[in-house]
């Protein structure tokens, strides 16, 4: 986006007075027709994906960071800045814009003039006055059309990994258009990896809010088409009024001061963010890294994180000083020193795998559901995810990264064994009474054995755990009750089935 051109916001209108360093509108200040270049009635379409890893690079895809915008409005409130600081970018995940731009005609002021009343407040030397009701520029021009952004955020489960993503995208984002897809080794590259998409919209239409890749590119395809009955304005060109004959030109060498400290301002608040949201992401997913020295790396990044929010609140104070006094404006003095930052742990799925072995030979119904993955690398993520999951109860961040390491079909494998570990381990003691009577029940072997061999056989077991014969090591209910109700809600689809089938065995007697 030039300097000159600027997004858009409420209130703005041609010959609008602008105070550039708030991006606050004032009075009309000038006169003159807005006129559309003649014969250019269509409409320009860009789409783009690309990578960003910092809050400047979003907002510079955006047209909203220091440098894209001029330093106009850097502290005013906006949707497309508000936008930018909720997809909190770090260096732990991969993060890629997906953008379409829509451009109708533009209209500007070709003639402008000074109003009459505006001139007046010159000629009657109070330059300050002008600057209070005017501004320091004026809209000019007004461009129309619409925006679509998607931030997709790509997970990662290593440092490498993550390099390594980053590197095999870079030459497959060309094929992001209206009529194409995403190229075949943007996919093979992203495929089976956990996403999150957050999204922006100025005009058109979007059918749906986007949940996958496909989805964005659905968007994509029928956008610009969309803009053209709703369009609205995005961007504004702006000029100073100093290519006006003025009499008794207003000085604007403390605006200039003030722009340079807010534009710094804004360039410092962009890093301190980026710096927040990576200490943000190691304190929320610890398991994910370890200090070098392997001392203890919280208790740094808390001291930092509190370092970095007393810079952040220096940084606003220095913007709102330098608003409300720009002959006072001076840079913020700022403290925070990063501490020695904890390397991301590699994931090795290898070690993970061997754990995930010995836990599987001390459990007969994982070794059968071992037995029953029909293809080597299903085994493999199962393995894995035996080795993961093993004593967990609940899903975490950590487990999730890991399986996003694996390829599309251990992923499947991975699944299956986590979904069979959360299962056992929230109803362990049921599961291993009901192994019992199991054993020692040939009738309750011939009713296990006719249902698939998998997670139904976790709930088949867990159910006669509790109604199972007290001799036999089961608790012997002979009620289903609200405990057993509850319990069998713990199940997922396939783990319920095979309790039914137990709970009609043992309370008909057989």
């Amino acid at each position: 986006m030039a300097n000159n051109l600027i997004p858009y916001s409420e209130g703005m209108d041609y010959g609008v007075g602008l105070d550039s360093p708030s991006g606050g509108t004032r009075n009309n200040g000038v006169q003159g027709a807005p006129t559309s270049i003649p014969n250019a009635g269509g409409m320009i379409v860009e789409y783009g994906l690309t990578e960003v890893s910092s809050d400047e690079d979003l907002q510079t895809s955006l047209g909203v960071s220091a440098s894209a915008s001029g330093g106009v409005g850097l502290f005013s409130a906006s949707a497309s800045m508000n936008f930018a600081q909720s997809c909190h970018v770090h260096s732990s995940s991969v993060f890629l814009v997906a953008s379409v731009k829509v451009t109708l005609a533009f209209s500007q002021i070709v003639e402008p003039k000074i109003q009459p009343e505006a001139a007046q407040s010159l000629a009657d030397g109070n330059p300050t006055r002008f600057q209070e009701m005017y501004g320091d520029s004026f809209i000019q021009g007004l461009e129309t059309g619409g925006r679509f952004f998607a931030v997709v955020e790509i997970f990662t489960s290593s440092s490498d990994e993550q390099q390594s993503l980053s590197i095999s995208l870079k030459g497959s984002y060309g094929a992001f258009s209206a009529s194409g897809s995403f190229s075949t080794s943007f996919h093979d590259a992203v495929q089976s990896r956990s996403l999150k998409i957050t999204v922006h919209q100025e005009g058109g239409v979007v059918p749906k809010e986007p949940t996958s890749l496909e989805d964005v590119q659905a968007v994509a395809s029928g956008f610009a088409a969309s803009v053209q009955d709703h369009a609205v304005p995005y961007a504004a060109t702006i000029a100073k009024y100093t290519i006006l004959d003025l009499p008794n030109p207003p000085n604007y060498i403390d605006l200039q001061n003030q722009m340079d400290v807010l534009k710094f301002c804004a360039e410092q608040r962009n890093t301190l963010w980026t710096a927040l949201n990576n200490v943000d992401y190691i304190i929320a997913n610890p398991t994910q890294f370890k200090a070098a020295s392997g001392d203890p790396f919280l208790p740094a990044l808390a001291t930092y994180r509190t370092a970095l929010e007393v810079d952040l609140a220096a940084v606003t104070a220095a913007a709102s000083h330098a608003l409300d006094d720009p002959k006072g404006s001076t840079l913020p003095t700022l403290s925070a020193v990063a501490p020695s930052m904890p390397d991301r742990v590699a994931v090795d799925a290898d070690a993970l795998a061997a754990i995930g072995q010995e836990a599987t030979g001390t459990d007969p119904l994982a070794a059968v559901l071992l037995a029953n993955e029909a293809d080597a690398d299903s085994r493999r993520g199962f393995l894995v995810g035996m080795g993961v999951m093993d004593k967990h109860t609940l899903w975490g961040p950590g487990a999730q990264t890991i399986k996003n390491g694996l390829g599309v079909v251990a992923q499947l494998g991975f699944a299956t064994a986590a979904a069979y570990c959360l299962q056992r381990n929230n109803n362990v003691d049921n599961a291993g009474r009901g192994l019992l009577v199991v054993k020692a029940d040939p009738k309750a072997q011939s009713a296990r054995s006719t249902l698939p061999v998998g997670l139904s056989w976790l709930g088949f077991d867990v159910a006669a755990g509790l109604f199972g014969g007290e001799a036999a090591g089961g608790l012997g209910h002979t009620a289903m009750g609200p405990g057993a109700a509850g319990i069998r809600a713990t199940l997922d689809g396939d783990g319920q089935r095979g309790f039914d089938v137990a709970v009609t065995l043992f309370l008909s007697g057989g």
